[in-house]
């Protein structure tokens, strides 16, 4: 049953490479309201299947028969895409496209989730691309055949408590570290605003029930450096933070550069979805306190 025949139903989602960081939160989350099925190569995934390939795409979207796809694929090792640039294309590139190719002959929505590392300023809007690595142009170039089939691209970041084995989020390795007292590096110039997994995941409900193609920035308000983020998670988890050691960027020695300022405009976002975003501080305090 197609999208549009499907509104009064529970409809059929697919996350793709959903054995990663965030797919098993918003699975979990996405299932209260919807029937999810989870791709990936684990074998806890519901399906298994090599996008990079169309007709196994093919073959495998024709027998999920999703009405929403949520792509989170992605090589977002930004280091590897500066090295491998055919296989962050085939990743980030390829697979969207073969996505969206099925998408507009069976009318189904596709969901992207991009990244905010296409972006360089502060606050930037929808239009302020500013590219400087290898991730950020194939996840950019990755979004064209998305938006090509009305699909939707959400440009984000986010963080939280982990629930995939050998993963961690970045605040999962701030609270580890800080905890263990070891001496860690904080980037004092480098911004951003990033969502909760479980808030991202529920907005992610909000844009299948309601869905609006098109490019959207989705963030927290108020964005922080990421040395203020930590120590910010520091103090609010009773953790001490002197032995932390403020860092600028350029102090380290990266293969591939890096955006120091990725925090985003998510105005449109709240617009279009008539939403109040949370500010990051309160997305710091609320996985402290969450369940998931």
């Amino acid at each position: 049953m197609r999208l549009e025949e499907n509104n009064l139903m529970t409809k059929n989602i697919l996350i793709c490479g959903g054995t990663g960081l965030l797919g098993p939160i918003a699975g979990n989350v996405l299932s209260g309201q919807f029937s999810v099925r989870i791709h990936g190569k684990s074998k806890k995934a519901d399906c298994q299947g090599n996008l990079i390939s169309y007709a196994e795409t093919e073959a495998l979207l024709n027998k999920e028969m999703p009405d929403v796809i949520l792509n989170l694929v992605a090589l977002t090792n930004v280091d590897t895409c500066e090295e491998d640039l055919q296989l962050a294309y085939n990743l980030n590139v390829e697979i969207p496209k073969n996505l969206a190719l099925w998408c507009k002959k069976n009318k189904s929505l596709l969901i992207q989730i991009s990244t905010d590392h296409i972006y360089n300023s502060a606050y930037a809007s929808e239009e302020d691309v500013n590219l400087v690595n290898n991730y950020a142009l194939t996840k950019l170039a990755g979004e064209a055949s998305v938006l090509m089939v009305d699909g939707m691209v959400l440009r984000t970041n986010f963080f939280g408590r982990s629930q995939t084995e050998g993963r961690v989020s970045f605040s999962d390795w701030v609270l580890k570290s800080l905890k263990a007292r070891e001496p860690v590096n904080l980037f004092k110039d480098v911004f951003f605003n990033p969502l909760s997994m479980k808030t991202l995941s529920e907005l992610l409900a909000v844009v299948i029930n309601s869905p609006h193609p098109g490019v959207y920035n989705l963030g927290s308000r108020e964005g922080l450096s990421k040395e203020d983020f930590a120590r910010t998670l520091g103090d609010m988890a009773g953790l001490q933070h002197h032995f932390a050691k403020s860092v600028s960027f350029a102090d380290l020695d990266l293969k591939a550069a890096r955006p120091l300022d990725m925090r985003m405009n998510v105005e449109k976002f709240e617009l279009t979805f008539e939403v109040t975003l949370p500010t990051l501080k309160s997305e710091i305090e609320g996985i402290l306190t969450s369940e998931i």
